[in-house]
C-alpha cells in the first residue's frame, strides 16, 4: 500500500477518536465501532431506540471530528416532501421571449440541504411517504438526486436513520439498504449510569474531563482511509465463514438477501483496518452480528450464530455473560431488604465463579492464538456486575 506511514497515522487518529467517544458516551462501545466502520465502508445504518438515548449525539460527536464534512439532520413526518430535504430556496428568473411574451424560469437552490451532505441523520425515517421514499432510495443507492429530470451526483458517505419504530411491511426493501442496525436503549448498569451523570456534570461545570477532546480527520484523509478499506485482503476462507453464517441463519428462518450479502466484505475490511491489519481475520466476523438481523427478536439468534462460527470461545463467554446478567438483575431488582442481603451474597458467589470461568476462557483463547477482545469485554462486564451487586446488596465498596 502507498504511504503506509501516513495511513498508520490516520488510523491512529481514528482510533483515538473512538477512544474519546467511548469515554464520553458511556455504554455505547459497539455502536461507536459500528458507526466508524459505516463511515470507512461508506455504508448506511439504522439506530433504533426511544427518544433521549443520544442516538443523534453519537453521530454528531463523530462528525465533529471530521474537518470539511457537511452534516444534515431532519425529522421526517408523513407530510415531509422531497423539497423539504433537497430545496432551500428558489431562484425566479424572468426571460423575455419576444413579442411581449415572458416566461418565469424557476430553479431550486439546495445550499445546506441533503444533496450537499456527506453525512445525514433522518429521524423517524420510516415515516416516509412514497414520493420522499423514492427520492431517498435514489440518494441511498446511487448517491444521486433529481433536478428537472436530471440526476446529479451527491457527496453522501453515510445516511443514518434514527427511529423507535420497526419498518412496516411495505418498507422492507427500503430498510434493506441500511447495512448496520443497532438498538440504542437505556443503560442498564447502575455504575455506568452514575458515570454518565458525572461526565454530564463535569461538562456543564466546564471541567476539561467532561469535554469532548478528540483529534480531527480531514475529509481527504477519510477518503484515503475509505480507499484503504477496499484494498484490505479478504481470504477465501473468510468468505467460506461468511457463507457458513448465512446458511446457519437461513436454517433458522433469517434470510440475508443479495443486496446486503455482496457488501458484507466491506464491513469486514473496515473493521480489519481499524485493527491495524491489512487482511481480514475471523475476529472481524463479529461485526456481522450488527448487519444480519431484520427484526429485533432475532438479534440474539444472529449474535449466537456469528459467535459460533467466528469464535466458539467467545460464544461460551457470551453465554456466561447472559447468565451473569440474569443473576445481577435478580439481585439488584429485589425490593425486600431482608432478602436483598441474602440474594446479594448468593449473587456475589455465583458471579465470582463466572468470572473465574471467563478468565479460564481468556487463557484458553490466548494459548490457542484465538481472538480475545470479546472475552476481555465479557470479563470487564462481569467485574462491573460484581462491584454493583456487592455495593448495592451488601453495602461494600470494591
Amino acid at each position: 500500500m502507498k504511504d503506509a506511514g501516513k495511513e498508520e497515522r490516520m488510523i491512529e487518529k481514528m482510533k483515538r477518536i473512538e477512544t474519546e467517544l467511548n469515554r464520553l458516551l458511556v455504554g455505547r462501545k459497539e455502536v461507536i465501532r459500528g458507526l466508524i466502520c459505516a463511515l470507512l465502508s461508506k455504508q448506511h445504518g439504522i439506530l433504533f431506540g426511544p427518544p433521549g438515548e443520544a442516538k443523534s449525539m453519537l453521530i454528531e460527536l463523530l462528525c465533529r471530528t471530521l474537518d470539511g464534512v457537511t452534516y444534515f439532520k431532519h425529522l421526517l413526518a408523513q407530510d415531509t416532501v422531497p423539497d423539504d430535504l433537497f430545496v432551500s430556496d428558489r431562484d425566479y428568473v424572468e426571460q423575455d421571449l419576444g413579442d411581449g411574451r415572458k416566461r418565469i424560469e424557476i430553479t431550486p437552490r439546495g445550499e445546506g440541504m441533503l444533496q450537499q451532505a456527506h453525512i445525514a441523520v433522518l429521524e423517524e425515517i420510516f415515516r416516509c411517504n412514497p414520493a420522499t421514499l423514492n427520492a431517498l432510495l435514489l440518494l441511498i443507492n446511487e448517491r444521486k438526486w433529481t433536478l428537472k429530470g436530471r440526476q446529479l451526483d451527491c457527496p453522501l458517505i453515510s445516511l443514518f436513520g434514527a427511529t423507535n419504530n420497526a419498518p412496516e411491511e411495505d418498507l422492507e426493501a427500503f430498510y434493506d439498504r441500511f447495512m448496520f442496525r443497532f438498538v440504542v436503549g437505556r443503560i442498564k448498569e447502575k455504575s455506568e449510569r452514575i458515570r454518565m451523570r458525572q461526565l454530564s456534570y463535569l461538562r456543564r461545570k466546564g471541567d476539561p474531563k467532561g469535554k469532548f477532546d478528540a483529534p480531527k480527520i480531514s475529509l481527504t484523509e477519510l477518503q484515503q482511509l475509505q480507499q484503504q478499506v477496499v484494498e484490505v485482503e479478504v481470504p477465501e476462507t473468510i468468505d467460506e465463514k461468511v457463507e457458513e453464517i448465512i446458511e446457519k441463519l437461513y436454517d433458522q428462518g433469517i434470510v440475508v438477501y443479495g443486496r446486503r450479502d455482496v457488501r458484507l466484505n466491506l464491513v469486514l475490511q473496515a473493521h480489519a483496518l481499524l485493527e491495524d491489519r491489512q487482511k481480514v481475520e475471523e475476529e472481524d466476523l463479529l461485526m456481522l452480528q450488527h448487519c444480519l438481523w431484520d427484526e429485533q427478536k432475532d438479534i440474539r439468534k444472529v449474535r449466537d450464530v456469528v459467535l459460533e462460527v467466528a469464535n466458539p470461545l467467545a460464544l461460551r463467554a457470551q453465554e456466561l455473560l447472559d447468565t451473569a446478567t440474569e443473576i445481577r438483575d435478580e439481585a439488584l431488582g429485589e425490593q425486600d431488604e431482608s432478602r436483598k442481603s441474602k440474594l446479594g451474597t448468593e449473587a456475589n458467589a455465583k458471579l465470582k465463579n463466572i468470572r473465574t470461568n471467563v478468565v479460564n476462557l481468556l487463557d484458553e483463547a490466548k494459548r490457542a492464538g484465538a481472538p480475545t477482545g470479546k472475552i476481555e469485554d465479557v470479563k470487564d462486564a462481569v467485574e462491573r456486575y460484581l462491584r454493583d451487586v456487592v455495593k448495592e446488596c451488601l453495602g461494600i465498596e470494591l
